[in-house]
């Protein structure tokens, strides 16, 4: 089965994190999770080695790189343009970007992305990204010297907004406010009507607390969107954030979901599925490597310069095109030889069933009347064993049993005889039965009583002790015992 593998890589201060998932079908595993800090303090040879040993740990050879970059090195803008505007869009988009530089000797890299906009809308709401050239140089290079070559680079706003839009239905979310707390820092991600609608980051001090600043990005976000009172706002922490306010847990108009286990985010996590923490710290890597597993990911952007993106030849893939049409006709004359051969063996079979089928009459007629024939032969022996048995237990009766003993019932079933009858003293009849070389383990199945004449009514059950019981019962009624 084919297995997809993806690396995000994220920057923090003075170090980097990497991530590494795979999809197997549906669903996406994480495979492994490396965090490098004091990398000014290491050499590039250093850097690489660390990194090649991850990969080469988790036996990685074709991936997509993905990196991330931090939301304090992006430059967002959010225009809307007129609906006609969507045809010679690109143009449009550069002539914008034009306009937001301070000067023509800044370079940027670029891209741009619009939600598809509903028939009847007049305007395009565009998204765009921009990173200078000189910070979009500095990750490439570090990733480059550490053995990485990058397939796309994209803000870590528009991935985390990709991946809540992809995830969407498993959310179950409509509008949302993402917090992504990193260190000293917090990143914003609003989402709405399955677009990105908010993309902000902001330093937080130790001493302050995400219920200090919570309320009023709520309240602005709720505004900037117009969202009635009455409607439920989606509220998603990552990272270490305890919520002690209990009026901003009670309100009814937020839904409060701190992720903090694997299962919240919707990952397969292996053997980090108790590290929790962990995972957190990763968020911006692993969400990269979330979106590299996507072909086609909701907010598609890539700000890496078209002169450094991967180009393939349409004619590397003429082989496998070969190759899968080969498997095509074969597997098609494997479909079409299957039933043709079905209805030439069904025909052969149709005609030979023909030709024995008036043989095979005649075999069974045989077999039904020696089977016939065998069953009446067993009912007689059955009778005759039966018969005998009966005859014997009678006789040996008449010979062990005292004078005044009558025996009214006799029942002969698989080698054991019920009586029942009545004497003058019924509890020594076990032990005449016992003593007997033809009868063993006597007892009496029901309580003794008493007649109108003062005599003992009793029934024994007793077993013979005859090699092969008989299979039919044989019954003697109102027999005697002088």
């Amino acid at each position: 089965m084919m297995t997809h593998m993806s690396l995000g890589v994220s920057f923090d201060g003075n170090g980097f994190q990497l991530s590494l998932l795979s999809r197997r079908l549906n669903r996406i595993r994480i495979k492994d999770l490396l965090a490098v800090t004091e990398i000014a303090e290491k050499t590039p040879a250093e850097l690489k080695k660390q990194v090649s040993g991850f990969l080469r740990k988790n036996k990685v050879e074709n991936y997509r790189c993905v990196l991330s970059i931090p939301r304090q090195e992006t430059i967002l803008r959010q225009i809307d343009l007129p609906r006609e505007a969507e045809s010679n869009l690109a143009k449009v988009v550069e002539y914008q970007v034009a306009s937001l530089l301070p000067s023509e000797e800044v370079s940027v890299c670029y891209d741009y992305w619009f939600p598809r906009p509903e028939k009847q809308a007049k305007t395009l709401q565009v998204t765009i990204f921009l990173v200078p050239h000189i910070v979009l140089e500095k990750y490439l290079q570090i990733c480059e010297g550490i053995g990485l070559k990058v397939d796309l680079v994209a803000p870590s706003s528009a991935l985390v907004a990709s991946y809540f839009l992809t995830l969407q239905s498993e959310f179950k979310i409509s509008n949302a406010l993402v917090v992504h707390l990193d260190n000293s820092r917090c990143e914003l991600v609003g989402l709405s009507n399955k677009r990105l609608c908010l993309s902000r980051e902001f330093k937080v001090s130790e001493n302050e607390r995400i219920q200090d600043f919570l309320p009023g990005e709520v309240d602005q976000f709720r505004g900037q969107i117009h969202l009635p009172e009455d409607t439920i706002l989606d509220i998603f922490i990552i990272g270490d954030a305890d919520i002690e306010d209990n009026n901003l847990r009670q309100d009814k108009r937020l839904k409060i979901r701190t992720l903090t286990q694997p299962i919240s985010f919707h990952l397969v996590a292996g053997e980090f599925a108790s590290e929790g923490r962990k995972i957190q710290a990763h968020f911006a890597s692993w969400v990269a490597a979330f979106s590299g597993l996507k072909s086609n990911p909701p907010i598609k952007v890539n700000l890496l310069p078209a002169e450094k993106r991967v180009r393939r030849s349409n004619f590397i893939l003429i082989p496998t095109y070969v190759l899968i049409g080969v498997n095509l006709i074969l597997g098609l004359m494997m479909l079409l030889n299957k039933p043709v051969q079905e209805r030439y063996f069904s025909q052969q079979l149709s005609r030979e069933i023909s030709r024995l089928e008036p043989e095979v009459k005649k075999i069974r007629s045989v077999e039904q009347e020696v089977a016939n024939l065998q069953r009446r032969i067993d009912l007689l022996s059955d009778f005759r064993r039966s018969n005998k048995l009966v005859l014997e237990a009678l006789n040996e009766l008449s010979k062990i049993l005292p004078h005044d003993t009558f025996i009214f019932d006799l029942n002969l079933k698989n080698s054991e005889v019920e009586i029942s009858g009545n004497s003058q003293s019924s509890t020594s009849l076990p032990q005449i039965l016992d003593n007997s070389s033809y009868f063993q383990d006597a007892e009496f199945i029901a309580p003794i009583t008493k007649d109108g004449s003062g005599r003992e009514i009793y029934r024994l059950r007793v077993r013979l002790r005859a090699n092969q019981p008989p299979r039919s019962v044989s019954n003697a009624k109102n027999g005697r015992h002088f």
